[in-house]
């Protein structure tokens, strides 16, 4: 998929925790995903792998069937099979088991909006939400999740710009279009597959296709696990500003991911871009004052040019 690592090719970051922190994970599927790796060209491994991994079909735009792994990534059946061999001969390298806030790494550069493309405009496209109310809650939440990104680093250029009169847009060629002329950089849909994860968003990086915050049935039940939907949606804009999960890289309990990161500060264990695993993390997923120094320094006006 145009020579991307396996990270950009997923094109989605989603939030399925706690349930898949390393230590719920059914045995089953420990054993499956072992067997799958160690043996990364077998056809009858990989089935026994998908057999047990959630899935999710997306509902807007071109219909695709992905598969939900590691409890926050999400990827076709070929990016699977490349999941695997990453994983039957990768790892990741003794300097970086030490766990810091960090940006995602794409062909060596950090993933960060570039000066000029800091306003990120988005519409939450109405037509896909079951009813005003579900509509309205996401509405309000991504905008606090948005200034709560904002007002953690003033001298920064970062802005999130809901755009409504673009929420009413029902086709994927009107948002091909908007997004050609950047009046929308991305867009939040509902997505009613009730297998789903409970968010899911993209990185800097990604292409206009994948360009989607998707919100998933589970959102709408979030107080039972002490959740609240803006601090999700701050977890998730935390991915749309390039940041990866604080726990990514073989922290006990937490489920492992790859080495494609770059470290901006000290380990966090209550990041808001941290899991509620490995005896860290928080519900209220608030930002921490270690997240602010660390997007700080990302995008403050000296940030180094070398974003998408």
């Amino acid at each position: 998929m145009h020579g991307k690592s396996l990270t950009m090719m997923v094109a989605f970051a989603a939030l399925t925790w706690p349930s898949f922190a390393e230590d719920n994970l059914p045995a089953a599927y420990l054993d499956a995903f072992e067997a799958a790796v160690a043996e990364p060209t077998d056809p009858g491994a990989g089935a026994g792998l998908m057999a047990l991994l959630p899935r999710v079909t997306t509902s807007f735009g071109p219909p695709r069937d992905l598969f939900v792994i590691e409890g926050d990534l999400t990827v076709d059946e070929d990016d699977l099979v490349r999941y695997r061999l990453e994983k039957s001969v990768g790892g990741v390298s003794a300097d970086k088991r030490n766990p810091e806030l960090i940006v995602h790494v794409e062909d060596g550069q950090q993933a960060h909006w570039k000066p000029g493309k800091q306003t990120l405009r988005y519409a939450v496209v109405k037509g896909t939400f079951p009813e005003p109310a579900a509509y309205q809650a996401v509405v309000d939440d991504m905008k606090s999740a948005g200034e709560d990104w904002v007002g953690a680093c003033a001298q920064c250029a970062v802005a999130f710009e809901h755009r409504p009169q673009f929420d009413g847009l029902g086709t994927w060629d009107e948002f091909q279009a908007l997004a050609d002329s950047d009046d929308l950089r991305f867009i939040v849909v509902y997505n009613p597959d009730a297998s789903g994860p409970i968010a899911s968003a993209f990185f800097p990086t990604d292409t206009w296709q994948e360009r989607l915050v998707s919100i998933f049935p589970k959102y709408f039940t979030l107080a039972d696990g002490g959740y609240t939907g803006r601090g999700v949606l701050r977890h998730e804009l935390g991915h749309v500003l390039g940041y990866r999960h604080e726990h990514t890289r073989n922290i006990a309990g937490c489920v492992f991911e790859d080495a494609n990161w770059f470290p901006v500060t000290p380990y966090d264990p209550n990041s808001v871009m941290h899991y509620f695993c490995g005896d860290a993390g928080t519900r209220e997923l608030e930002l921490s004052e270690v997240d602010r120094v660390g997007h700080a320094a990302n995008y403050a006006p000296e940030a180094p040019d070398d974003a998408q």
